[in-house]
């Protein structure tokens, strides 16, 4: 896992059918400051619609993707679209600043954040789902593809808000909360360029401070704490059913490259295709700047530098690992091994790393 050359920032913009997704990008693109944005709008049907609906301020582009999900689509259709859609913009001397893509309502993420990934023109800067506050909670219920847009999510955006009861709107937060308790939820009417702007600034906050060590779990989550020699490691669990987990993993000292990288890749290895995300920043030896750390299922994306530490975030490596169903201990224990936290049960980084063999679907770095 070497640095990433960064690239055009990419946001996927998803949500469920009939959730509002145009109708809120319509929106941000009215934003002067989000003028030089292009669009890519997948739409499932043969006959494109939703790009006819989609009007960019000054300098924008949009390029419509019809006859199919993306997250079907053979490997590298994506990435000719992102060239065709910077090639048209250079040649009407406004290149882009940024890049949305709009999925299907139907659209599973995961495979579509792989493609990006793969890709070397661009750069993931996270994942925008907008949820329903009408059908929202039924969606939910019903549908996996509406579950796995909000796992994803790095930032939740409520639609149609004035149209439900308040209550309503409760239940929806606590049922977004349960699926994705690290995400922020926002609504509509916030500033466009914020709703839009950097979402890899990940704060990590768990509900339970680690300076309460009394403190009791609320239900539905399990606080591990550190013990006080090994005080600079935190983790935190919650999960849902058994349908997806979300474990954070920080450590306040500065790791070595190599410990990351080797962490990210073993955890890509032994959970396979359990793990549906990595995100976070990471604060390494040598570095004053943060670094993002994204991988989806198997891909991992080449890291890449902030400018600065966000204002909300402290100075500390803070990852979320999102998988299908919770193992107690799991992420924790690897993430220990490659950090420096010491348990006698469990293999240290030399072993994981250097004997390939021992965990499953991991290939030596």
């Amino acid at each position: 896992m070497s640095a990433g050359t960064g690239g055009l920032p990419v946001t996927l913009l998803t949500g469920f059918l009939g959730a509002g997704k145009t109708t809120f990008l319509n929106r941000l693109l009215a934003d002067p400051a989000l003028g030089e944005t292009g669009v890519i709008v997948n739409e499932f049907g043969d006959v494109p619609l939703d790009g006819t609906l989609i009007e960019t301020a000054t300098g924008g582009a949009v390029l419509e993707m019809a006859g199919g999900c993306l997250c079907c689509m053979d490997g590298g259709v994506l990435d000719e679209t992102l060239a065709d859609l910077t090639e048209a913009a250079k040649k009407r001397g406004r290149p882009l600043s940024r890049i949305v893509i709009e999925t299907s309502g139907m659209a599973d993420p995961m495979p579509i954040l792989g493609e990006i990934g793969a890709s070397g023109r661009v750069r993931l800067n996270g994942v925008l789902t907008v949820v329903d506050c009408l059908h929202g909670k039924t969606t939910l219920a019903d549908f996996d593809e509406a579950r796995r847009q909000v796992a994803a999510a790095d930032r939740i955006v409520l639609s149609k808000a004035e149209l439900a009861d308040a209550d309503s709107v409760s239940r929806l937060r606590r049922a977004l909360g349960d699926l994705a308790p690290r995400t922020e939820i926002l609504d509509t009417g916030e500033e466009p360029t914020m709703l839009l702007g950097d979402l890899s600034s990940f704060s990590g906050e768990s509900e339970v401070s680690d300076s309460v060590p009394h403190a009791s779990p609320t239900d539905g989550d399990r606080i591990h704490h550190a013990p006080a020699e090994h005080a600079h490691h935190r983790h935190h669990h919650h999960h849902h059913g058994t349908a997806y987990a979300t474990t954070v993993v920080r450590a306040d000292r500065p790791l070595a490259p190599r410990a990351l990288s080797g962490f990210v890749e073993v955890l890509v290895g032994t959970l396979g295709s359990r793990l549906l995300r990595v995100k976070g920043l990471a604060r390494l030896k040598g570095e004053t700047r943060p670094f993002v750390v994204q991988a989806v299922q198997g891909m991992v994306h080449p890291p890449y530098a902030l400018d600065r530490w966000p204002d909300d975030a402290p100075e500390e490596t803070a990852l979320v690992v999102i998988t299908h169903g919770h193992r107690d201990g799991e992420v924790e224990a690897l993430f220990g091994a490659f950090t420096g936290e010491v348990a006698t049960d469990r293999p240290d980084a030399a072993a994981l790393s250097d004997n390939p063999l021992a965990i499953p679907g991991f290939s030596s770095f």
